[in-house]
């Protein structure tokens, strides 16, 4: 029987081709990828559309569709506000979905959150 695992670190690489990592990894090219990848889990995201940074960031991390997250692109739009208003789709303050840090820190996980794209201003409370 596995042990169940006590810590998780999500490490993301922004416009790889997962096809591309598979080949390096088995031609012997990237060993540290491989080594994580064999004690590990990977798999690929089925990316939301419109397949842009801010929305696949944050599916990624909520685990919800863009459309629930409500970032849905570069920038948001708030219904009944002008058209020419617009805030940043990187922006924690937009989604309306639970990331994955805070639920962590909910049920009393420590979270360290590096250079994390769409993670700011961060919504951790008592993590690094």
């Amino acid at each position: 029987m596995q042990k169940r695992p006590t810590k998780l670190i999500l490490i993301g690489v922004d416009g790889a081709i997962p096809d591309l990592i598979i080949k390096l990894v088995n031609e012997g090219k990237l060993h540290n990828i491989a080594k994580l990848m064999k004690d590990g889990v990977y798999g690929e995201l089925l990316a939301p559309y419109p397949t842009v940074t801010p929305n696949n960031w944050t599916s990624l991390v909520t685990g919800a569709w863009a459309g629930t997250t409500g970032i849905t692109d570069y920038h948001v739009h708030h219904p009944g506000e002008p058209l020419d208003v617009i805030y940043s789709g990187f922006n924690t303050k937009e989604c309306v979905a639970e990331y994955l840090w805070d639920a962590a820190e909910r049920v009393g996980k420590k979270v360290i959150l590096m250079k994390y794209s769409a993670s700011w201003p961060p919504t951790i409370k008592k993590g690094i």
